[in-house]
């Protein structure tokens, strides 16, 4: 007799890409924040100057990118798009729209 296949992995719901974890993770998030740091959303957010990496170095990307890379960055980071969607005191105007 043989042994019966191992069953595919079901995709996850919504065609979301699988979780990730570990150093890969962190540095997708690193890139997201420094991409978008003198964008205004992340005002008082300036890691990237305390560690000495040079801003003009990042391309800071448009609203819309900022809500394209917020949905791949998955459903935690869609959560806080749409919270951040709703401060006009933390938010520049047409990243909220994008949001």
């Amino acid at each position: 007799m043989s042994e019966p296949s191992a069953a595919p992995k079901p995709s996850p719901p919504g065609g979301e890409q699988p979780a990730r974890t570990g150093l890969n993770r962190t540095l997708e998030i690193a890139r997201f924040l420094l991409k978008y740091r003198n964008s205004g959303v992340f005002t008082g957010l300036d890691a990237a100057a305390k560690a000495g990496i040079e801003s003009s170095k990042v391309d800071p990307g448009t609203a819309e990118e900022f809500a394209a890379d917020v949905e791949a960055l998955g459903t935690t980071f869609i959560k806080i798009g749409q919270s951040l969607s709703t401060r006009p005191d933390l938010v520049p105007a047409e990243f909220r729209a994008a949001l």
